[in-house]
């Protein structure tokens, strides 16, 4: 087995496995490279449902088995935020600008 330490990773943060009841058991980040990995957290699954379907930064340990399965072993968790393209303004007046048009 693979062990590499203070690893960073981005992506989202997604259901993994559900129980009877249908909740969350298991939790993985889906990365931009289109990877799949298995999170742990010493509390527990319920340390990432605030995240659950958001964009996150996890750093962690990161190991990797025979099968090259990995798993992400969380220390630090936060939500990202994505900055918008282009100011609110232009984005707001061009909204002005259509319903004007379409009042007439």
């Amino acid at each position: 087995m693979i062990t590499e330490r203070n690893t960073i990773y981005e992506g989202v943060l997604t259901p993994a496995g559900w129980d009877k009841l249908d909740n969350v058991n298991q939790t993985s980040l889906f990365t931009k490279e289109d990877e799949d990995i298995l999170l742990k957290h010493s509390n527990g699954v319920n340390q990432f449902k605030p995240f659950l379907n958001q964009k996150v930064k996890v750093l962690g340990d990161i190991k990797s088995d025979s099968r090259n399965e990995r798993t992400l072993n969380v220390r630090k968790i936060t939500r990202m935020f994505e900055s918008l393209q282009r100011p609110l303004f232009k984005i707001s007046n061009q909204f002005k600008d259509m319903y004007a048009s379409n009042k007439k």
